[in-house]
């Protein structure tokens, strides 16, 4: 069962109560066949469709077809996009419309980055103060992430994967890292439900437990020391995993980076890619 907290579209898996079995998450048509889908419903079969690679980025989601698919208005089809995109999982263009996005390198390295040094500090103080009831908790949660991996649940093991660092916040109860740990694991949600093998699911949740092991023992530096590795390590696999992807290597490679308006190598490289085109319209007038 969800809980009654608030959520946004991408969190309609977010904040489930993993204190209790985790049941198998609903779709549009499980929950009530002849009723209309709402946003939460339309922003979650996405995530699904995304989880199970048969939207990948760069595809294009428009207001129409959405509308015809889930037969809903308009306006409710961009109510999910909306809460999609304020997630960064979708984005919009002028007169292109809404498209699923992959978060460029450097926003990968930048956010992973923030993690180890957010998430270092927070569990360091976690471990000083831990309670075994709170412990508990987190033990059940690592419970909860092992049965969705080996059902082959893609979208909820990230989910749960990313979710035991935002419960480890709530638990401290600063809600001002939280408010910053969810942020930083939703940009990378995507890169997990398009990278990340079972099998390094399965090492994230065995350092999950890892991690709980040195709280338990409320050996702060030990935690603080494999929450940086635990995080460096799920870094590395994501960035080795897309990068042999050959879809995000020719992007990569054809998708010129900004050059300074007015540079000499913008300008004469403009100029050498029209002569061709021109020259072939002056033969063809003089024909």
């Amino acid at each position: 069962m969800l809980d009654s907290r608030p959520v946004v579209a991408h969190t309609c898996i977010h904040h489930m109560d993993t204190s209790r079995p985790i049941p198998m998450l609903p779709t549009p048509s499980a929950a009530d066949p002849g009723r209309k889908s709402s946003a939460d419903q339309i922003a979650f079969s996405v995530l699904r469709a995304i989880a199970e690679q048969r939207l990948r980025p760069g595809t294009r989601l428009t207001e129409e077809d959405l509308s015809a698919v889930f037969g809903v208005s308009r306006t409710i089809v961009r109510q999910a996009l909306t809460q999609l995109a304020a997630h960064s999982i979708v984005g919009v263009r002028p007169k292109k419309g809404w498209f699923i996005i992959e978060p460029p390198e450097h926003e990968v390295r930048d956010v992973f980055a923030a993690r180890r040094l957010v998430e270092s500090a927070l569990i360091r103080e976690f471990a000083a103060s831990a309670t075994p009831a709170q412990i508990r908790l987190l033990q059940d949660h690592v419970r909860a992430q092992q049965q969705a991996i080996d059902a082959g649940d893609t979208a909820l093991r990230t989910h749960l994967l990313t979710d035991f660092h935002v419960r480890i916040a709530e638990i401290v109860g600063n809600a001002v890292v939280t408010r910053m740990i969810r942020d930083l694991t939703m940009r990378t949600n995507l890169i997990a439900m398009l990278y990340q093998t079972g099998q390094e699911a399965s090492a994230s949740c065995a350092e999950h437990e890892q991690v709980l092991k040195a709280v338990k023992a409320h050996d702060a530096d030990a935690a603080a020391r494999l929450m940086s590795e635990h995080v460096s390590a799920v870094e590395r696999g994501l960035r080795d995993r897309r990068s042999a992807d050959p879809i995000h290597r020719l992007r990569d490679a054809l998708i010129a980076r900004p050059v300074a308006a007015g540079s000499r190598w913008s300008a004469a490289t403009a100029k050498s890619l029209r002569a061709p085109a021109q020259a072939s319209r002056r033969t063809r007038t003089k024909a």
